[in-house]
């Protein structure tokens, strides 16, 4: 059943109705204003939804689905544009007493942190996991955490001296908080430049906003210790020194994932801009109409702004697209979120993921795939992310994700890794596809830090035509071998430009379009007993346009969808020079790589083994002519 409660007839009228002292025009003006400031806010100046902007009518329409289920829509229609808000609505005064009161973000956090710590040890039992054992503790400890016992003065401590002059036991130590925040422009005034002889005492008054912030939440959780990246380790923008971050640098992922929560500056853009006094400051007050119950019998009904999502407030905000900042939430046992739109938990207390937007939302908690329950399908959708992150240093995009590979179960993984790619799944992890075509500049930078066939050695966003659940054939590609030298021998995870695959595969030389497009659509006639295969071309690098160029192509791999409905997935290939510093045999020839094609079919159905003879049958024939089984190198 639909009742249409109220119909303004244009949003003009909204304000002018509202600006009189009615209630319900009120609360509906400044609904709508303050989902056109999320917009701004989340999508970069997006077109708003501003009342004043719709001059046709805006109906506050009750759907009434259920007898328990009721949806209040704001229902918006313009010539070209239709939009409908969601709002809360409850036929009982219990909703109302409890939200009278403006927001408070700080007894939010407790609450989130006690319902953690203090409920079912079931459904959180993983959040406890990795706490610090005594007899390994100590070591795995931040080599500094901020003393806040103290009301004015905030102390820099050195642990490991606090354990040995029993100042404090490795249990008090361990209950720690960490702060993730956005450093802006440069680091604070305050920031650890020497190394301090005994206790460093820093005046609370002197600290920028967002660490104050961050101190007077962690006192409000009864947490006397926090780390804070710029107080806690000694920063090489003071004297260029860098002995102290390459110790403490690589150890940050420890600091996270020991910690007992991570407090995440979400709405601060700097140390100064300070995040308490956004959280929620356009608090809106609940307000009641009047509206038929399952009896058609009038009753009060009370509305409240549709509660905000956790992927319009924390998984799009600027915090979270900084590649760093992915480090410091996959590793983390738990997080509050304190953004515009309220506080924001996340923990791995829920068990169900969608990785679609990399959680699953339940309300204002969400459950957080950590790096050590992490599958390779998880893995192949988190790289689809995390290649779109931000980073003041390009360079680092491979350095941020090595401590969250050294986190990974190897039972699923295996041990050998290289460049963001897995051997235990390399034709998958290869079969990447960039999402924008690089320019030869920005390629050429990436190439000297990971290889061609590495997501990395492109510069943006990348997809994969794959993942480990489908039921996969790679017979057209065998691995001979491997030759992966690290850059850095203290971080075999980390940068290497010189990385080479030794391989066996059919080549084919093939006409392509090679357009400055991204993604080229390509077609290949076969047979009448099988349909018309549509494919893409995604290019690495621009290539010129050239309809008579031939171009080596290495088909890869066979895959299945859920549906049963096949994809074929090949690499674009070009000669090299033969590369000096890579022990191969001299008769093998040096390629890299320069884009991927995917094929797809789906017409099939679920016989799948019919699909796999038809590809093998048009993998001969027009799809790939004359192919030649070579060993090549691939670098």
């Amino acid at each position: 059943m639909q009742t249409v409660n109220r119909i303004w007839p244009s949003g003009l009228e909204l304000i002018r109705v509202s600006e009189g002292g009615c209630e319900t025009c009120s609360f509906v003006r400044k609904h709508l204003e303050r989902c056109s400031v999320a917009n701004i806010r989340r999508y970069h100046g997006r077109a708003t939804v501003m009342p004043g902007n719709f001059h046709k009518e805006i109906k506050l329409v009750h759907h009434d689905v259920y007898p328990d289920d009721h949806n209040i829509n704001l229902e918006i229609k313009d010539p070209y544009y239709y939009e409908v808000f969601r709002l809360k609505a409850s036929s009982t005064s219990e909703w109302f007493s409890n939200l009278t009161g403006p927001y408070d973000p700080i007894s939010r956090a407790c609450e989130l942190l006690e319902a953690c710590l203090l409920g079912d040890t079931h459904e959180h039992r993983r959040c406890t996991n990795g706490k610090l054992e005594t007899s390994a503790g100590a070591a795995s400890l931040p080599r500094r955490l901020l003393d806040l016992s103290h009301v004015d003065d905030i102390l820099t401590i050195d642990v490991q001296e606090w354990i040995k002059m029993n100042r404090a036991t490795l249990d008090e130590l361990s209950g720690y908080c960490a702060l993730s925040y956005r450093w802006g422009k440069g680091p604070p005034d305050c920031m650890l430049r020497t190394q301090p002889i005994g206790e460093r005492v820093v005046s609370l008054s002197s600290m920028p906003q967002t660490f104050k912030d961050a101190i007077t939440v962690a006192r409000a959780l009864k947490i006397r210790f926090i780390w804070i990246d710029a107080l806690c380790i000694i920063q090489p923008s003071a004297h260029q020194d860098f002995t102290d971050w390459n110790a403490e640098g690589p150890r940050m992922w420890l600091v996270y994932q020991n910690a007992i929560c991570t407090l995440a500056a979400t709405c601060s853009s700097n140390p100064d801009d300070g995040f308490l006094c956004k959280v929620s400051n356009d608090y809106m007050q609940p307000c009641s109409i009047l509206g038929k119950n399952e009896n058609n019998s009038t009753t009060s009904w009370f509305l409240l702004p549709h509660e905000s999502s956790f992927f319009g407030s924390v998984a799009t905000s600027s915090l979270n697209t900084r590649g760093w900042v992915a480090q410091e939430r996959l590793l983390s046992r738990r997080l509050l979120h304190f953004t515009e739109d309220g506080v924001f938990w996340e923990c791995q207390g829920i068990e169900d993921h969608s990785l679609s937007t990399w959680h699953r939302e339940d309300g204002n908690t969400v459950g957080m795939q950590h790096a050590s329950t992490m599958n390779p399908d998880e893995w192949i959708k988190f790289i689809g992310f995390y290649s779109g992150s931000e980073f003041t240093q390009p360079s680092d995009r491979l350095v941020a994700l090595s401590s969250i590979a050294k986190s990974v179960p190897v039972e699923q993984f295996g041990s050998t890794y290289f460049a963001g790619i897995w051997k235990a799944h390399i034709w998958v992890c290869i079969s990447w596809r960039s999402l924008r075509t690089c320019s030869e500049v920005s390629r050429a930078s990436c190439l000297a830090i990971a290889p061609s066939w590495s997501w990395a050695s492109v510069m943006d966003r990348v997809g994969h035509a794959t993942t480990i659940r489908h039921k996969t054939y790679s017979s057209w590609v065998e691995l001979e071998d491997m030759f992966l030298p690290p850059a850095e021998s203290k971080n075999p995870t980390g940068n290497s430009g010189k990385g080479a695959l030794k391989i066996t595969a059919r080549l084919c030389e093939i006409p392509l379009f090679g357009y400055d497009e991204t993604s080229t659509s390509i077609g290949i006639a076969t047979s009448p007993d099988f349909p018309r295969y549509s494919g893409h071309i995604f290019w690495d690098e621009l290539q010129e346009e050239d309809a008579n160029k031939l171009y080596t192509v290495v088909p890869l791999i066979i895959f299945f969808d859920e549906w049963g409905d096949p994809s074929f997935n090949a690499l674009i290939i070009t000669l090299q020079q033969s590369a000096s510093d890579i022990s191969t045999e001299a008769s093998c020839a040096v390629y890299r790589r320069i884009g991927l094609i995917q094929w797809t079919c789906n017409t099939f159905g679920s016989d799948w083994e019919k699909a796999r003879k038809a590809y093998e049958d048009i993998y001969g024939g027009a799809m790939f002519p004359n192919p030649t089984l070579q060993t090549i190198v691939l670098i």
